[in-house]
């Protein structure tokens, strides 16, 4: 079986990212100038402003991106490409006013979401798995944002909230959207491969 190395590398260069630069400004996403930094749009997702911010965001993305990249490589770009551009364009449009933003959580809500149907697609136990994986984590959004605070992200501020929200409409997006089987053939439903057989 082949090692998730976007998940592990994009992990990696977070956590030096930190290390060695903090919180470089240039990178965060300031909504209201989101059109004159259309870098930032990606960039905000990998830098977080506090080790605890940055604890709880690396540990999830390295367990959910894993267990899709050992699936689909193709399905976990297409979550991650869809969900940092989607969130960043929800902000700069609904959220002018915020200073900023940055963070994983917002990608680990879309993976969340692509895993728990993985697993329902899956039948049989992991389809119990991937109910009670999404009950509750629709648990937690609703908690979210009925009390504006944030579970389990290290994050406090109110925003995180609805980006949960939005990141999580984006990966149940991408999960449900029809991809190429590896042989190039399209599928009808997204591709979910039996261990030990090649993935995107």
């Amino acid at each position: 079986m082949r090692a998730p190395m976007v998940t592990m590398t994009l992990a990696g260069a977070v956590v030096t990212l930190f290390a060695l630069a903090g919180q470089p400004d240039v990178l965060l996403l300031h909504p209201g100038d989101g059109a004159a930094r259309p870098w930032s749009w990606l960039t905000a997702h990998f830098v977080h402003l506090s080790f605890d911010h940055l604890l709880w965001d690396a540990l999830a993305f390295v367990v959910l991106g894993a267990a899709i990249e050992l699936k689909s490589r193709r399905r976990l770009l297409a979550t991650l490409l869809g969900s940092t551009v989607g969130i960043s364009g929800f902000l700069v449009l609904t959220q002018p006013e915020l200073p900023a933003y940055a963070g994983l959580s917002g990608i680990d809500a879309a993976l969340t979401t692509a895993v728990a149907v993985q697993l329902w697609r899956a039948g049989s136990t992991d389809r119990k798995l991937g109910a009670a994986l999404g009950l509750a984590f629709v648990g937690k959004l609703i908690a979210e944002n009925l009390t504006g605070g944030v579970l389990f992200a290290g994050d406090t501020s109110q925003h995180a909230a609805s980006v949960h929200v939005v990141g999580a409409l984006l990966g149940g997006i991408v999960a449900a959207t029809p991809f190429r089987a590896e042989s190039g053939r399209p599928c009808a439903t997204p591709p979910l491969l039996p261990a030990g057989e090649p993935g995107g």
